[in-house]
């Protein structure tokens, strides 16, 4: 993607260098988890669609930026901007909700706020069931079992079985840098010992 937008930006050509922008930010701030590219990719592609009076893309770029400070930050405040821009994202009906709520899910777990995470899993689950995008359900299931032994009460069987679900929904869709971080939260869980899957959860709710 790093060369395809390269080669977009040589040609001069606006749509095909937004397209490539959107999908380097995408791979390295959210795919790789790294706040910079979604802060810098994110303004960048904001940027151009307002030039171009592109929103589509005006629109995508400010969503990736909320996220990228959102996740630097991890507050209330950057929380909430995310929150909006990804409404504003779903109106412009475009892919990856579930991957981005399902993110969201994530900075909040990372920043303490258990609830709120579950919260954005729920809708994850319930955005998978409409629209039938399941190629992140494996971050999705490994999430919510990271959400399950959390907090006061955690329930380790229940994270198991989420786990489970996470390595069977990678090997589904191919993904092979979730299937080994799914393991080894599986495996972690359960001492190293091999698991059977017996079948996910209900969604979290």
């Amino acid at each position: 993607m790093v060369a395809a937008l390269v080669h977009a930006r040589k040609l001069g050509h606006v749509p095909t260098t937004a397209f490539a922008l959107y999908h380097r930010t995408l791979l390295h701030g959210v795919l790789a988890t790294d706040a910079t590219a979604l802060v810098a990719g994110g303004r960048e592609l904001a940027q151009l669609g307002r030039e171009h009076r592109f929103e589509m893309w005006q629109v995508c770029g400010e969503l990736l930026r909320g996220l990228g400070e959102a996740q630097a930050a991890g507050t209330d405040a950057t929380l909430r901007a995310a929150e909006r821009q990804l409404v504003d994202f779903e109106d412009m009906g475009v892919v990856y909700r579930p991957l981005y709520s399902t993110f969201l899910a994530r900075i909040c777990l990372a920043s303490g706020n258990v609830e709120r995470g579950a919260e954005h899993l729920d809708t994850t689950f319930a955005l998978v069931e409409r629209s039938a995008e399941r190629w992140s359900t494996s971050l999705t299931w490994r999430t919510a079992g990271e959400l399950a032994l959390t907090g006061s009460d955690p329930d380790p069987e229940r994270a198991g079985r989420c786990f489970d679900a996470a390595v069977k929904a990678a090997i589904d869709a191919g993904a092979v840098r979730w299937l080994d971080e799914a393991r080894h939260c599986r495996d972690a869980l359960r001492g190293a010992e091999p698991s059977t899957v017996a079948g996910p959860p209900p969604p979290p709710g």
